[in-house]
């Protein structure tokens, strides 16, 4: 099974030179969408009920066979959107009539097969999915695969995207900004949005982020880990104060800064081996997080094995006390940022002192 990305929808969409059949999957849904409406649009208008046709929820495949076979009205091309049909739990009859109609070849019809909550790893791809791929690809389709973008590529669609909107933005303030308010594209494209209607022109700089933009939950707790790292406690105690005070369960806040020490200790073992951040971020599933991984080996530079194995220690004591129901839960974490700052700080465990 040989894989398309993007790229390969731009290049026919340029060209006006469609597949018969486009299967899109991955594991980033507003460009998957986003994709799909490309195609769409660049074939028909989306209010002519003759020449478009979305299947999605319920439906019968064979509805989706006739209208394929039908001819467009008064137009070259006619298109037809399948999305979410659950192939994989779906009966051998039905299954054998979408691989009829993504592989039957039409100069009519363009056949989208949009994937959009079905996700699955391409490591374990479903046997069913192999089969209609091959199947569609053999006869000239496309099987598209689309994931979330690396951070190299979301940079560069952020400074590009605040250029055709009269601002600018360094490579740097981009990266502040993707942790800032999250990798979730759509997320990006709304906070850049305010952001450059609040500028208006000119350079838009951290400090302007940080005033427009929402942060981020998981960019608040990891300032919380970077404050314990600095051994900054009064000012841990305080963003602690705040995320309680959101309602953010202590459990899922001891989790998170539990992350920002695993990743240290990945970052550690790499350091030994060698090894570059984005190779780790590959082996451990970052999934276009190469940033987080980059960020851990810059904290590692404050950090002995021994200071990690001592805070991964006290952060499995914590858990522990967090799942006892003791009904403590904010004195847990409290105790917690003093033991792992005293560690990060002295380099013993605070029962030593």
């Amino acid at each position: 099974m040989t894989l398309c990305n993007e790229s390969h929808i731009k290049n026919d969409i340029k060209l006006s030179s469609f597949a018969h059949c486009y299967i899109i999957f991955g594991n980033d849904g507003y460009l998957k969408n986003k994709n799909a409406e490309s195609i769409v649009k660049s074939l028909v208008d989306t209010d002519d009920i003759f020449n478009y046709q979305k299947f999605t929820g319920e439906f019968s495949l064979q509805e989706v066979y006739d209208a394929k076979e039908q001819l467009p009205l008064m137009a070259d091309k006619k298109c037809i959107l399948i999305k979410d049909y659950d192939f994989i739990s779906c009966s051998q009859e039905d299954f054998d009539m979408l691989i009829k109609i993504c592989s039957e070849k039409s100069d009519e019809c363009i056949v989208v097969f949009l994937l959009d909550s079905i996700e699955f790893d391409t490591k374990k791809t479903p046997e069913r999915f192999k089969i209609l791929a091959d199947k569609t690809e053999k006869a000239s389709g496309r099987v598209v695969l689309v994931n979330h973008r690396q951070t190299g590529e979301l940079v560069r669609m952020i400074t590009s995207a605040c250029e055709k909107r009269g601002c600018s933005m360094s490579s740097d303030t981009a990266r502040f900004f993707i942790e800032y308010v999250s990798e979730d594209i759509d997320t990006i494209i709304n906070e850049l949005e305010k952001l450059c209607a609040y500028k208006k022109t000119g350079a838009i700089d951290i400090a302007t982020v940080k005033t427009v933009c929402v942060r981020n939950i998981d960019q608040s707790i990891y300032d919380l880990a970077t404050k314990i790292i600095k051994q900054d406690v009064g000012g841990a105690l305080v963003l602690l104060d705040e995320l309680l005070y959101m309602r953010i369960k202590p459990i899922a806040l001891l989790s998170s800064i539990s992350g920002v020490y695993v990743d240290l200790m990945r970052a550690f073992a790499a350091k030994s081996e060698s090894l570059r951040a984005d190779k780790v971020a590959a082996d451990f599933g970052y999934k276009g997080r190469v940033f987080v991984m980059e960020r851990a080996m810059k904290n590692l530079s404050s950090f002995t094995e021994k200071q990690i194995k001592l805070s991964l220690e006290e952060l499995c004591l914590a858990d522990g006390k967090l799942k006892g129901f003791s009904g403590e839960d904010r004195i847990v974490l409290e105790e917690l940022i003093v033991r792992l700052s005293y560690i990060a700080s002295k380099g013993e465990s605070i029962d030593k002192a």
